[in-house]
């Protein structure tokens, strides 16, 4: 989905946005990933192979590399030790590993930072910002609009509505993201799990409605309460709104 159509908007004017080179070979993993970045006011490129990504980083070299470990023709760490040895680009290493020994493998080949599948989104996008600022690049912030004026500050992690905010978790910023971007189209609590938690599928019922019903009592604080509809039979829906200006 193009981000202007959703009404995202990034602080470009202050500083240009983060070039992410997304290292994933997974059909569903991959895709959620990069727009997600995208919507949080990054530049994502996606490579699925080993190959290609190293084209892609030679071709214009990336801020920070999100790196898969299994991929098609080879371990994603032999390209982390690869670009290590002629970079020092910030690189996030993904993995279904959770041993210390892998851990340590990780770092050994060169990683900044070690993250476990499945995938939270939301915090995959704090952890790329954390360590691209400790590498001194400062990403852009992206900023959300919804209607009657609400605002969903990605960077700082707020809802806003007038003079009015309110902090939200990252599960609850994963949340209003995913609605807004759908621009008033409905959203299935599987794809809310998938999107904001890396589930593949919802295995609790009252897990995504306690959620929302949480994230609701804090909108209530900005006179935002009712911003999140509940679509029966389908999901949650914010209604459409149109870009600010």
């Amino acid at each position: 989905m193009d981000p202007a159509a959703a009404g995202v908007t990034t602080t470009e004017s202050a500083r240009p946005r983060a070039r992410l080179l997304v290292v994933e070979d997974h059909p569903i993993t991959g895709p959620a990933i990069q727009q997600a970045l995208a919507m949080d006011g990054f530049e994502v490129d996606l490579a699925g192979t080993l190959a290609r990504a190293r084209a892609r980083f030679e071709a214009a070299t990336p801020d920070i590399v999100i790196l898969d470990v299994h991929l098609p023709d080879g371990s994603g760490l032999s390209l982390c030790s690869y670009f290590r040895q002629t970079t020092s680009v910030p690189i996030i290493v993904v993995s279904g590993a959770d041993t210390v020994e892998d851990r340590i493998a990780g770092f050994d080949a060169g990683a900044d930072d070690y993250v476990v599948k499945p995938v939270h989104i939301a915090e995959l996008s704090r952890r790329v910002d954390a360590v691209l600022r400790r590498a001194g690049v400062r990403p852009a912030e992206a900023v959300l609009y919804g209607p009657d004026g609400m605002e969903l500050h990605l960077d700082s992690g707020e809802a806003r509505r007038g003079d009015a905010s309110v902090r939200v978790t990252r599960s609850e910023v994963g949340i209003l993201r995913a609605l807004l971007i759908r621009n008033g189209v409905p959203v299935q609590p599987d794809d809310l799990c998938r999107e904001v938690w890396g589930y593949t599928e919802l295995a609790d019922a009252n897990f995504i409605q306690q959620h929302v019903s949480r994230l609701r009592r804090k909108l209530m604080k900005i006179d935002a309460g009712d911003l999140i509809q509940t679509a029966y039979g389908v999901g949650y829906v914010i209604p459409a709104s149109t870009p600010s200006s």
